[in-house]
């Protein structure tokens, strides 16, 4: 009997542990990618691949003579939302920009705002491996999930 309870005992072990192992073989990069050229498609949107799997388009140009580098400290407004249209966090006139180092951010971010001139206006769609992968900060944005920037830069 001894013998018996502690075999159900490394049972219950090894299923508890497996459960918590992630077998998700899905490859995001590939998922995300499809999910970026539909919603382009669907929307009627020009945007520019890069070699990361970062997609861009340029709305406003700015000035074209300035551009901040992967460790520019930036003065930005933008807003960031899913596939879907939902709003997870945004920063607006009236409200001051935000600053913030580009190596201190997601790595869409850092490539992205590099593209832009001061002034201008760029819109990002981050497949997650450029963002925050299958664990985002928060609820509102999703696991492995393309996260789509309206960003003007104001200023670096």
């Amino acid at each position: 009997m001894k013998y018996f309870l502690l075999f159900l005992g490394v049972l219950a072990i090894i299923t508890l542990i497996s459960s918590c192992v992630n077998t998700d073989d899905t490859d995001y990069v590939a998922v995300n990618e499809q999910e970026i050229s539909d919603y382009l498609e669907n929307n009627n949107i020009d945007a520019t691949a890069t070699g990361s799997g970062l997609y861009y388009r340029i709305t406003k140009p700015g000035n074209q003579i300035q551009y901040p580098t992967a460790t520019s400290n930036v003065s930005v407004y933008y807003r960031g939302y899913t596939l879907s249209g939902s709003t997870f966090d945004s920063r607006q006139a009236p409200q001051a920009p935000i600053t913030f180092n580009l190596q201190g951010v997601i790595q869409g971010w850092t490539e992205g705002i590099q593209l832009v001139s001061k002034g201008g206006e760029i819109q990002l769609f981050i497949p997650s491996h450029l963002g925050y992968g299958s664990n985002p900060p928060t609820s509102a944005i999703p696991a492995n999930g393309v996260l789509i920037f309206d960003v003007e830069l104001v200023d670096f």
